[in-house]
């Protein structure tokens, strides 16, 4: 599922990917990504991979995430860079 962050976001994920426009980043167990406010991005399991997220984020008037549509099957399938 694509979201959009209200305010800034860092996460600590385990081994996923992260799609942020064309860009695909591989995140390693312990890795802390920063989100910045209105960016698509994408995070979850890769096809290989599970992935555990913990998010802490603040409400903007009333609101935390904005849920977008699903990731496709040719997005899920893409590589990251190495």
């Amino acid at each position: 599922m694509k979201v959009v962050r209200i305010a800034e976001q860092p996460s600590v994920q385990a081994p996923a990917e992260n799609f942020t426009g064309k860009v695909i980043q591989k995140i390693k167990i312990g890795d802390v990504i920063w989100t910045p406010p209105s960016v698509k991005h994408w995070h979850g399991a890769s096809s290989a991979h599970s992935m555990t997220h913990a998010a802490i984020t603040e409400a903007v008037d009333g609101k935390t995430v904005e849920w977008l549509e699903r990731v496709t099957e040719d997005q899920y399938k893409l590589q990251p860079k190495q």
